[in-house]
């Protein structure tokens, strides 16, 4: 058998999990704001019956970083990149192929697929929200992403959001999971499934990995970083660093921060791994 062919098929279209699939239509809804941890599912007292239904049927994350304003975070969705990269203008969906829908069109069955919809309820409470997304969530062969553009409260609360995702490409619906996200990642994960190459100068990492539930940590995120105006934050699986010095440990509801206790010995080092993170994204900008 002559393996050529394949050989040349492997290299001409980058591997995923899902190459060879017919891409999915994409829905995006953003809430202006929402608490992480806002939704029913996250063990809220709030009535979000058809986002659990969404939870359900899908994934939803506990570590969704976005940023304290929402027109920057709406930038670093669309650019993939991080706010201090002053040059980056462009709306890194345009190259993936999909074709510009607005959600009426998607819900009456008038968009061409494959389609991609991004919408951003502004000023909307969360049992709004829910109601919007209720017509969304009986459509077929569509990728839904429902999330926020800022959390609310300080510091990591305040770019903590919640993020329930269903359709395909999900694997093993009905899950939680914590692998670290950020809102730069939307654009490279989207490429991803559609087999497209990712742009190697975004900020942004495909989190296809964990919509499949890929255990590879090396697959995945191990920090998160955000900024709003010049203020910064970065963070990792344990501890928070502000661009002010300010370094703290997550709390056990993993919104609120505590300050680090003087027998941790572990967290200068992570202060320090921190600190060289920021000093390459600065570097490199």
């Amino acid at each position: 058998m002559n393996k050529l062919p394949f050989i040349l098929l492997f290299f001409l279209f980058p591997y995923s999990a899902y190459a060879g699939k017919v891409a999915p239509n994409v829905v995006i809804v953003l809430n202006e704001s929402a608490r992480a941890d806002s939704f029913g599912c996250y063990g809220s007292e709030n009535k979000t019956p058809v986002l659990d239904a969404i939870a359900a049927k899908g994934v939803y994350f506990r570590f969704v970083w976005s940023s304290m304003d929402s027109k920057t975070s709406e930038q670093m969705l669309r650019s993939g990149h991080y706010p201090f990269r002053t040059e980056v203008k462009t709306d890194s969906f345009k190259s993936l192929g999909y074709h510009s829908s607005t959600i009426e069109q998607a819900i009456k069955g008038e968009a061409k697929p494959p389609f991609l919809a991004i919408h951003i309820l502004k000023g909307s409470s969360v049992k709004a929200l829910d109601n919007f997304v209720e017509p969304l969530a009986k459509l077929k062969d569509t990728l839904l992403i429902i999330s926020s553009l800022t959390g609310s409260g300080e510091s990591n609360s305040a770019v903590s959001v919640p993020m329930v995702i269903s359709g395909p490409p999900v694997l093993n619906p009905g899950r939680e999971c914590w692998d670290l996200i950020n809102i730069t990642d939307f654009s490279p994960t989207l490429a991803e499934i559609v087999g497209r190459d990712i742009d190697r100068k975004h900020d942004g990492k495909s989190f296809l990995p964990s919509l499949q539930d890929s255990d590879d940590p090396f697959q995945k995120r191990n920090w998160i970083y955000t900024q709003s105006g010049g203020s910064w934050m970065i963070r990792d699986w344990e501890n928070v660093l502000y661009s002010d010095g300010n370094f703290t440990r997550i709390s056990e509801d993993n919104l609120s921060t505590e300050k680090v206790k003087k027998t941790d010995k572990i967290a200068p080092h992570r202060k320090e791994r921190l600190e060289m993170l920021v000093n390459r994204l600065r570097d490199k900008s």
